[in-house]
């Protein structure tokens, strides 16, 4: 056992290997697709100021967090890109939303009254993105109240409607059909907005296993989270994407 090594046991985060995934991803989706960092849950792990830094220097866009506090702890670690909190806010969080600039993602119409409200005593606008349920179950609007559901969002004065995006529920299985219909459903919605007046700049929807599997489903933005640390979402992704781990557990023998 060297002289300097302090612990018995340790996690190694190689972020050579964290580059080396971010390039493939970056080779799957081309340099017209934006790609957002998701470091929620301390980046699965690794380490999420390190990890966040690391991926805005190899280009990526913007972050995805769990929570507020999540992404105040990139704000005072001084990261100034976008941060999008991905899972459904509380009222509790509005003020640091509004402090720290962060983005929250909407799925539903009250509390994004109560986010308007706060931000018209403020006199400050803020841009949100609207998540839409097409089948994950997980969050979200539910797609058959999302046509109105938005349009009321796109009314209120001091919010701007930034991003719309759902969740693949199976796109670690490439030939899935529910990935399919989940794809046509998310469109027609778009069409559907469009329809009303109503256009939206960032559309999303493929999450790791949408990245390898669906090209025809990278829009605006990418959201790769477990294959940007070196893990495959499914066997059906091995071949098509070359992935190294980024974290290695070592110890001593004793």
């Amino acid at each position: 056992m060297p002289e300097h090594q302090t612990y018995r046991s340790w996690v190694e985060i190689d972020l050579d290997s964290f580059r080396h995934n971010w390039n493939e991803i970056r080779r799957l989706v081309g340099n017209k697709v934006q790609v957002m960092q998701v470091v929620k849950a301390d980046a699965y792990g690794h380490g999420a100021i390190e990890i966040s830094r690391a991926a805005l220097d190899n280009g990526v866009h913007c972050l995805g967090v769990a929570n507020a506090d999540e992404g105040v702890q990139l704000r005072v670690s001084g990261i100034e890109a976008p941060i999008y909190i991905l899972s459904p806010s509380t009222a509790p969080e509005i003020d640091d939303i509004i402090k720290y600039s962060l983005t929250p993602c909407l799925s539903d119409i009250t509390f994004a009254r109560a986010l308007d409200r706060r931000l018209a005593d403020q006199g400050v606008p803020l841009a949100v993105h609207v998540e839409v349920d097409t089948g994950m179950g997980r969050g979200g609007i539910l797609y058959d109240d999302a046509p109105d559901g938005i349009e009321t969002i796109a009314a209120l004065e001091y919010l701007t409607i930034e991003g719309i995006f759902s969740h693949f529920s199976v796109s670690e299985v490439a030939c899935d059909p529910y990935n399919e219909l989940q794809g046509r459903l998310f469109n027609d919605l778009v069409e559907k907005l469009r329809g009303r007046g109503i256009e939206i700049p960032l559309k999303h929807l493929a999450n790791s296993g949408g990245v390898i599997n669906l090209p025809q489903f990278h829009f605006d933005l990418v959201r790769p989270g477990i294959m940007t640390y070196g893990v495959h979402p499914g066997p059906d992704t091995v071949s098509k994407a070359d992935l190294a781990p980024v974290m290695t557990f070592k110890t001593t023998i004793v």
